[in-house]
């Protein structure tokens, strides 16, 4: 599988961190190669500059995550179906049931 590429031109923004706190800070495109200043800690620091960068960037692919059934609880039994209730029925009893026997019949 090829990796994605992505150029220059198509990046509208970058994240990046302060070099002095740390705290990630987003910057548009205008931004590129700025001094701006640190929203945390008020320090100027620079918008690094892709004009500079190689032509084309590497992208990871994320990979998919497999949807899986939610787990089954051992001891619930499945529910049945109407087919499966209506397989196991007849109209006609058995004949090793003992039925009640009615005076009127």
């Amino acid at each position: 599988m090829k990796p994605w590429r992505i150029s220059r031109k198509d990046v509208l923004g970058i994240k990046f961190a302060c070099p002095d706190c740390k705290q990630h800070v987003d910057a548009g495109r205008e931004l590129f190669g700025e001094m701006v200043e640190c929203p945390t800690c008020g320090k100027l620091m620079q918008v690094p500059d892709l004009k500079n960068a190689p032509g084309n960037f590497d992208v990871r692919r994320v990979p998919r995550r497999a949807m899986s059934p939610p787990p089954v609880d051992p001891l619930v039994a499945p529910p049945e179906t109407p087919e499966a209730a209506d397989a196991g029925e007849s109209d006609e009893p058995d004949e090793d049931e003992d039925l009640p026997t009615f005076p009127w019949t």
